[in-house]
């Protein structure tokens, strides 16, 4: 027994296999840091965690320069094991630190048994051993192509896209690079590195190109848009300090916390990884039809990066627009910063606060509940000129002042030939069941009353025809309940229709790109991105946009911020959107 114990330490150094030494009675996998380690990576393949390894290391003050010795406790467990060629019971017993009885008594082998190729061996107790073939690698090339120097870098077109990437503590080059969807070589090329070597702390900036070229927007005729008879359509928007016919810069504020990003993506991070990668196809679109400048990405979801600290260093102060964050406390902070350095400030965030009442530098992307009711009343006066328009009053107090507004509306656009009437839910039911020649219409936004309201369309004798407001599209009981098909149609600045060519294309090119499918927040990082690129830039048409998804045209309260009234009129029909619909259809 005390041969064959000071044997094991030799023997488990067996080709191919991490060593197991034994100290204080307990045995461990040493391991030997060579080029390319990332504890990172190999804490999480291995499921370590950086408290269990100091405790196992207590001497290392886990800086792992190369040739460090890591010790990591090795496991035993009971399991079986397949015999391969050149295996011996000696061998077998030394790879898993057990001793030759009691391979023999858990097989019911002797010392004249023989093995024999694909023979079933139980381990009891055995050291579960690690392969150096089945370690993540990380080494990454240190040569540097000479086509992706920094001259070429600093020349600075549209589709290099720059964010900045704090490198922590044993992380490489190559991991960096793969996350950004960059390479190494590229890296090295625009921070003027030396070798591909990197250490804590040190900031990169990683400029990601893109090389396939997404389908550009296919430019749609302008429509007269609609504008509320009590505001005054403002003159053509005046460009917030823009840099007109050279090159713009334009900030992305995006909590993507990238310092804990953990895949498959949930929630907020997904929202905001998409929107990124959508966004960076509308970098790319930009730049094949000419347009020159930057966008720079601000994470500020690290740890690292915060808006206060932002604004503190005046990074932005020479930006011409900011895409402002998910957050309200934030947007407000950025929304101060753009109308003191009068500068466009883009808000994705609906139903904006007094806060930003007297903001005309701020752009409203998601107009409200009262503009797209009034919208709909115009439409409805449009094109129900030879129909009744029949709207459901729930009796809600808080659905009242949306239903005062349609009425209102509809009275200032409608002619004589326009008929409305306003239906209770007794009334609403009989006219469902009647042969009246009508189109019905509810603007409430009560879950519960909208739920009715559809049951009772769908229980009428022939299929009614409904408008509605766009809030109904994102409950979950209309959009994945499939004992609701509604069918409605409703007025959106938005609308997600991907059965649209122009956006099957995008599709494509988005899933050959990153691999997963669109989503909503791809759609609008694009259009957010490219709209707005363009419009600061001047190099394409401008407003009104009509993009993927979003549809936007600006127009103010006098000293107020823009409003989006870029509607387009969509149907909701088996549980799918459709953009631009017919009402006759």
């Amino acid at each position: 027994m005390i041969l064959w114990a000071l044997l094991v330490p030799c023997g488990l150094k067996s080709q191919g296999m991490v060593p197991v030494v034994q100290s204080n009675g307990e045995w461990y996998h040493e391991y030997t840091v060579s080029e390319g380690f990332s504890i990172f990576n190999f804490s999480s393949v291995y499921r370590i965690n950086l408290d269990s390894l100091k405790g196992y290391n207590p001497s290392l003050n886990m800086d792992f320069p190369l040739g460090t010795k890591i010790k990591i406790k090795a496991q035993r467990s009971d399991f079986n094991y397949s015999v391969v060629q050149g295996d011996t019971k000696f061998g077998i017993s030394k790879r898993f630190a057990i001793p030759l009885d009691s391979l023999y008594i858990a097989n019911g082998l002797t010392e004249a048994s023989t093995l024999k190729i694909g023979d079933k061996l139980n381990i009891k107790k055995g050291l579960v051993r690690w392969n150096y073939e089945d370690l993540p690698s990380n080494t990454s090339s240190s040569s540097v192509e000479t086509a992706f120097t920094s001259d070429n870098f600093r020349s600075f077109e549209l589709k290099d896209s720059v964010i900045t990437h704090t490198v922590k503590t044993g992380e490489t080059l190559g991991e960096i690079s793969k996350r950004y969807l960059t390479s190494s070589e590229r890296l090295v090329a625009y921070n003027r590195l030396k070798s591909t070597k990197v250490k804590p702390g040190m900031v990169l900036k990683v400029p990601i190109i893109l090389e396939v070229k997404p389908p550009l927007v296919k430019e749609i005729p302008s429509k007269t848009t609609f504008s509320p008879p009590d505001v005054q359509p403002k003159p053509p928007l005046v460009q917030p300090n823009t840099k007109i016919g050279d090159s713009f810069k334009m900030a992305v504020f995006l909590p993507l916390g990238e310092d804990s990003l953990e895949f498959p993506l949930q929630n907020l991070a997904k929202y905001a990884y998409d929107f990124y990668c959508g966004a960076m196809l509308a970098i790319d679109s930009l730049s094949a039809i000419g347009c020159k400048g930057q966008v720079q990405f601000f994470d500020y979801g690290s740890k690292d990066e915060s808006v206060d600290r932002i604004l503190a260093s005046d990074k932005l102060s020479d930006f011409d627009a900011v895409i402002g964050p998910l957050d309200l406390k934030e947007g407000l902070k950025l929304s101060d910063y753009c109308e003191r350095k009068q500068m466009a400030y883009i808000s994705p965030l609906p139903n904006l606060p007094k806060e930003f009442i007297h903001r005309p530098n701020t752009y409203q992307l998601v107009t409200e509940t009262e503009k797209q009711i009034a919208f709909l009343a115009t439409e409805m006066a449009r094109i129900a000129v030879d129909k009744n328009v029949v709207l459901f009053q729930t009796g809600i107090a808080a659905d009242s002042a949306q239903e005062r507004k349609f009425v209102e509306t509809f009275k200032q656009y409608g002619t004589s030939k326009n008929r409305l009437i306003m239906a209770n839910s007794a009334t609403l039911k009989a006219l469902l069941n009647s042969e009246v020649n009508a189109v019905f219409v509810s603007v409430s936004t009560n879950k519960k009353k909208v739920l009715e309201f559809n049951e009772w369309a769908r229980g009428a004798k022939t299929i009614p025809v409904i408008f509605g407001l766009r809030e109904w599209v994102d409950w979950k009981e209309f959009s994945s309940n499939i004992k609701n098909p509604s069918d409605f149609y409703y007025a959106s600045t938005s609308c997600y229709d991907l059965q649209e060519l122009v956006v099957k294309n995008f599709h494509k090119q988005y899933r050959s790109r990153y691999k997963i499918d669109i989503s909503k927040s791809a759609l609008l990082g694009f259009d957010i991105v490219f709209g707005f690129g363009g419009w600061v830039n001047q190099c394409h048409s401008g407003f009104p946009y009509k993009g993927l998804m979003l549809s936007m045209d600006f127009k103010g309260y006098p000293a107020s911020y823009q409003s989006n009234y870029g509607f387009q009129l969509c149907r909701f029909r088996n549980f799918k959107q459709e953009k631009d619909a017919q009402f006759n259809e």
